[in-house]
């Protein structure tokens, strides 16, 4: 076997030939209509971020995803040139081409240009690399990049100086800060460093200079290496040793044989066998390379426990280290003879080449392939291409998934001009709206309700598939506004597709989505998104008072929304609801009408703002409108007015609530009504009533008994006028010490749902709740006492 350093003749014609033949087999595998598939759900994920400005990009990344932003500002680049599959996924292709030439610089240098066009070879027809290589993924840059370290970490052991050390932390450090698997790389790194300080080869010194440099280098990526600790349940949450190592060697077989032939992972494992069997008789001292890559990453997956997160893409770097004793395995085969190596290398990496590529031709090369069949978002090309041929200019469509509504638009705006997505309008001389509903599971999810509603009413559906989704189209007569006969007048305009579509007088650059509940969010940013709505004054009456409710979101900076009210022809006037990111989820405006009017006219308008991130496609599903409530009343009319608005406050604040899960968090608690004659419930919600004097000379006690307080809780009483709500804490002996009291003002409820807290220590405690005076009290299912 030659020697490390061998002289050799660089350019040897033949050897160009080899090689050349090798990087076209291997080209043409990765480049060949590297258009298709569609992109799938990580890749979208990917572009996505790439195409983000800068500094929405930085904070999206630690909010949203578990990769540095390394890849995604190589992909930007490429993003300059367009937005196309090819593209987009020509880093990879690249990356993955450069990685063959490198392999085969690699193991040459190493040992002789006959190893290094077997392991050039090897990697050329490699199913993963084949497959990473035509992925909007970062693993082929990453093989790449490795490839270069790995290069530099070589020549630096040839000739251990602080020369060479530099060129190779250098190589090394746009592979440490391309993704958090390099934290595994680092220390497979070290390993080899050790071992080679441990045999005298390099000094300690050397050692530490070269973890410092590494340490300087992961420095900008520990942030986001401990938000995804935090964050991802994958990563930080163990798993039995059992599992971890079957998942793990799973893993490890597919380096080899990605997709599962059987025969390939033997003949790969035959030749990696043969050649680590040389090594060992020959140059035991090269086993610590593939040792270091493979034992080091696998003891931190089996101590953590965490495999399910490295798949065989994560481990990809293991490829251009194991190639290495696999190419000796192959050249032995050919008993060293040159000319039967130059002439096997490229035939072998054509034979198993075409053995993949023929194999898996559906997967890889045709557009409506599902390249990932554990995660069947449907093809994205495809329905937006079907998009494009059934959808017209005025019909309305609801997605039951944000992510699959924007990953369609990713193809869907390249077949049209005018893009129903991005611009769903309808307006007061639309008479039917053609709406249809859009979802992956056959009950529709998230839409059923809106779907049962609309068939109860007896609407009609036309049933059809669109790739993966099930979809349904149904034409409503529309019957904008509302009309106000008698006062009080109260409407409530939510979010629902019927509801919106039949009632709303207007609607522009707004689309409905249905996670976590209804709600309008603006389809672009920095463009208004408006609904209107209209109250006709079919009765003629001069109501006193206006009272109008928004039930929203605003999670993000700079985002606003803005209610405007208008009487008859006259001005719209503008209250501002949200201005920037905010934990609100409601507002409330109480007016005085000055003046007879026919008609009312409503108007919300949403802008989002690229700033504050919240979901993987973008911040504009954090914007949600949900409801717009209207209550018209005189000052005769006060009580059931009043009543009208403290619901849709009690509501929506409950809503809230309990999305938060809040009013789910509290102590161990029991407790007995001592007068329950005395007792009224008022049901608020589904999970909530409001405990209330049946009247206000007739006062009620609550005795609550808590095994384990907790220390400050906080509960919800509300009074007016002569109302009063006092708590008092007993001792073991019965004896009493008040520690809140809360007294009504006249004319004046406190506020809706307001919290007040109460210290009642760590041990088990008695409290006694006294209502008086017409006061009243919220409960929810068992409890009436609140963690805060």
């Amino acid at each position: 076997m030659p020697q490390p350093n061998t002289p050799h003749t660089p350019g040897s014609t033949a050897t160009g030939w080899s090689l050349g033949l090798i990087l076209c087999i291997g080209a043409l595998a990765r480049l060949y209509h590297l258009d298709v598939p569609s992109l799938w759900a990580d890749e979208i994920q990917a572009t996505f971020g790439a195409s983000f400005p800068l500094p929405y990009l930085f904070r999206w990344i630690m909010t949203i995803e578990v990769h540095p932003p390394t890849y995604h500002l190589l992909l930007k680049l490429f993003l300059l040139f367009g937005d196309a599959d090819a593209i987009v996924r020509l880093p990879s292709a690249m990356a993955g081409i450069a990685s063959i030439y490198l392999v085969y610089k690699i193991v040459r240098e190493s040992f002789s240009a006959n190893e290094g066009l077997f392991a050039a070879a090897l990697l050329a027809s490699n199913p993963l690399h084949i497959w990473i290589s035509r992925q909007v993924r970062p693993y082929a840059v990453l093989v790449a990049l490795l490839c270069l370290s790995y290069l530099y970490l070589r020549r630096y052991f040839a000739n251990p100086t602080r020369r060479t050390l530099a060129h190779f932390c250098l190589a090394n450090a746009p592979l440490v800060l391309l993704h958090l698997v390099s934290i595994l790389i680092l220390g497979a790194q070290t390993a080899v460093f050790a071992s080679a300080a441990v045999s005298r080869r390099i000094s300690w010194k050397q050692v530490a200079l070269f973890l410092g440099a590494s340490g300087l280098t992961f420095v900008p990526l520990v942030p986001v290496f401990v938000k995804t600790l935090l964050d991802r349940p994958d990563v930080s949450d163990p798993l039995p040793y059992g599992e971890v190592l079957a998942k793990t060697l799973e893993n490890l077989a597919g380096l080899f044989d990605f997709f599962h032939t059987g025969w390939l992972l033997a003949l790969l494992a035959g030749l990696l066998g043969l050649g680590l069997f040389r090594l060992a008789r020959t140059r035991p001292r090269e086993l610590v390379y593939p040792l270091a890559f493979v034992l080091v990453p696998l003891a931190a997956i089996m101590a953590k426990r965490y495999a399910s997160y490295y798949f065989p893409t994560h481990v990809s770097f293991m490829l251009p280290v194991l190639l290495l004793p696999a190419s000796l395995g192959a050249t032995f085969l050919c008993l060293g003879k040159r000319g039967l190596c130059l002439a096997a290398a490229p035939a072998l990496a054509a034979a198993l080449a075409l053995a993949t590529c023929v194999q898996q031709a559906d997967k890889l090369y045709r557009t409506e392939s599902n390249i990932i069949t554990w995660w069947d978002f449907g093809t994205f090309k495809t329905m937006g291409r079907e998009f494009a041929s059934r959808f017209h200019a005025k019909d309305l469509i609801v997605v039951e998934d944000p992510f699959i509504a924007d990953a369609t638009n990713w193809y869907y705006r390249r077949f049209v001009a005018d893009n129903i997505l991005e611009n769903q309008t309808v307006g007061p001389q639309d008479a039917t709206a053609d709406v249809t509903f859009l979802s992956l599971r056959p009950g529709f999810g998230d839409l059923w309700p809106a779907v049962a509603r609309l068939r109860d009413q007896g609407s009609a559906a036309t049933p059809f598939r669109l790739d993966a989704l099930h979809g349904l189209t149904f034409s409503l007569a529309r019957t904008p506004g509302a009309s106000l006969r008698a006062l009080p007048f109260e409407a409530t305009f939510t979010a629902a597709p019927d509801d919106v579509y039949v009632r709303a007088r207007s609607l522009s650059h707004l689309a409905i989505q249905s996670s976590g509940g209804f709600a309008l969010s603006p389809t672009g940013y920095d463009t208004p998104g408006i609904v209107e709505y209209e109250v006709r004054n079919d009765a003629g009456l001069l109501p006193g008072n206006l009272a109008i409710g928004l039930a929203y979101d605003n999670p993000g900076e700079g985002n606003t929304i803005v209610l405007e009210y208008a009487y008859d022809d006259g001005p719209y006037q503008r209250a501002t609801v949200s201005e920037t990111a905010n934990a609100a989820k409601f507002s409330l405006l109480q007016l005085e009408v000055p003046q007879p009017f026919l008609r009312l006219r409503l108007r919300a308008q949403l802008v989002c703002r690229q700033r504050t991130p919240y979901a993987v496609s973008g911040n504009r599903h954090g914007l949600r409108l949900s409801e717009l409530f209207v209550s018209l009343y005189d000052e005769h009319t006060k009580g059931p007015a009043a009543n009208a608005i403290t619901a849709w406050l009690k509501g929506r604040l409950l809503e809230s609530y309990q999305g938060t899960g809040f009013l789910r968090s509290g102590p161990k608690q029991s407790y007995v009504v001592d007068q329950p004659e005395n007792v009224r419930l008022l049901r608020e919600h589904d999970e909530a009533v409001t405990l209330a004097q049946a009247s206000p000379d007739r006062p009620v006690t609550v005795t609550a008994t808590l095994p384990a307080p907790g220390g400050r809780l906080v509960f919800y009483p509300r009074v007016a006028d002569d109302g009063r709500v006092t708590v008092t804490q007993l001792d073991a002996q019965g004896n009493g010490r008040e520690i809140f009291s809360l007294q009504g003002l006249a004319g004046k409820w406190s506020p809706v749902a307001a919290r007040y807290a109460i210290n009642v220590g760590q041990d088990p405690a008695t409290l006694q709740i006294r209502l008086t005076g017409g006061a009243q009290l919220w409960q929810v299912g068992d409890k009436l006492l609140f963690t805060p």
